[in-house]
């Protein structure tokens, strides 16, 4: 069982470099068809990307300033609540435990 496996090992690592190898041959023959069209197109769309970029800047900081103000409060303050609420709750669950064991030394008293 062995040699089977190592056969195995040896069939996926040949079958994996036969893929990387079709995988390069593919990519040439995308670059050498598509390549000058792609150079081309990048060469007219850098200006307009770099214009889209100013003029998003100003609009991506008035949302981040709008989320600074209102989202970023609004979270502190369901932070804040549910500090609170656990706080609570741990609370109630302290006296419940207390009352619980003040019973049981009461039981554990009357039994001795």
């Amino acid at each position: 069982t062995d040699t089977v496996f190592i056969q195995f090992l040896k069939d996926t690592v040949a079958n994996e470099q036969e893929w990387e190898r079709d995988l390069e041959s593919f990519e040439g023959f995308l670059d050498k068809k598509f390549g000058p069209t792609i150079k081309e197109l990048s060469k007219d769309l850098k200006p307009l990307v770099g214009e889209m970029e100013r003029d998003l800047k100003p609009l991506v900081g008035e949302v981040e300033n709008e989320f600074r103000k209102e989202v970023v409060p609004a979270v502190g303050d369901v932070m804040q609540q549910l500090k609170e609420k656990v706080g609570s709750a741990a609370d109630g669950e302290v006296e419940d435990l207390k009352q619980r064991a003040e019973g049981l030394i009461g039981k554990l008293r009357s039994i001795f």
